[in-house]
């Protein structure tokens, strides 16, 4: 195992390039999650003018190219940046500040950022930077083979199922929830890094899955056609997560649909 592995593994922060990355914390919950889905963006799904580009130059040049089109601001690099911040644990002022843009043909080119006097640049940060603040922090990256169109089919049905399912979802409710399925005070949740919060919370479900399904199971009033779907409280099935984003509208206008 690797340094930076076993690092990560610990919730230790990992330095690159003279950047220290730090695993996200459960104080900063909300706004990993408002960021979550546009730093696992899948370029493959954008129009073909921007899925030929590194990850952070294509939402630049989406997020002006929109903006130009509609007057408005997608606000998806903003978002992607924010990721960068909560991970460098500076503040989205500094972020802001550090952005470097130049000039080619008359319109802008996103070059990368300088962070306390370390220019890192667009492609170091939608590769390796990017690569690391997931593995940190539990996120599973897109792999850009994969069919876009089947991607986000299975988007889109995740999200039906959510809505019919009428859950009122609360981030205290959730935190109270693993807190309590853990035996620790609520407070005790906000010192765990949100990759940590992340598994506990799905070894949590495992084994409510394992106990549920393995119960029926040897009542023998039910018989599973392919097997136990939850044969294992450890582990889960290798079911090939999907983790896409659906971009569809913001794509519509882009493509001029």
């Amino acid at each position: 195992m690797n340094e930076r592995t076993l690092a990560i593994r610990r919730g230790l922060p990992v330095t690159v390039s003279g950047i220290t990355l730090y695993p996200v914390l459960m104080t900063h919950y909300e706004e990993f999650l408002s960021c979550k889905d546009v730093f696992s963006m899948r370029l493959s799904s954008l129009p073909a003018a921007y899925a030929s580009m590194d990850y952070l130059s294509a939402l630049y040049r989406m997020d002006y190219d929109f903006s130009h089109i509609t007057g408005n601001q997608t606000g998806i690099f903003e978002r992607a940046l924010q990721m960068y911040a909560l991970s460098m644990r500076i503040s989205s002022e500094e972020m802001a500040n550090g952005i470097r843009v130049r000039m080619r043909d008359e319109e802008p080119v996103f070059e990368g950022l300088d962070i306390g006097g370390v220019l890192l640049s667009s492609f170091q940060l939608s590769t390796r930077f990017r690569e690391i603040i997931a593995e940190q922090n539990g996120i599973l990256l897109p792999n850009e083979s994969d069919n876009a169109e089947i991607m986000e089919s299975y988007k889109w049905k995740q999200k039906k199922e959510a809505v019919a399912s009428r859950l009122r979802v609360s981030l205290d409710d959730l935190i109270a929830s693993v807190a309590f399925q853990s035996r620790l005070r609520e407070a005790d949740i906000l010192d765990f890094t949100v990759h940590e919060f992340e598994r506990r919370r799905n070894a949590i479900d495992r084994d409510k899955r394992y106990s549920l399904y393995t119960g029926a199971e040897l009542s023998g009033f039910i018989k599973f056609k392919n097997g136990n779907p939850a044969p294992s409280w450890c582990f889960d099935l290798e079911d090939g997560g999907l983790g896409t984003v659906a971009t569809a509208e913001i794509t519509k206008k882009l493509d001029g649909n």
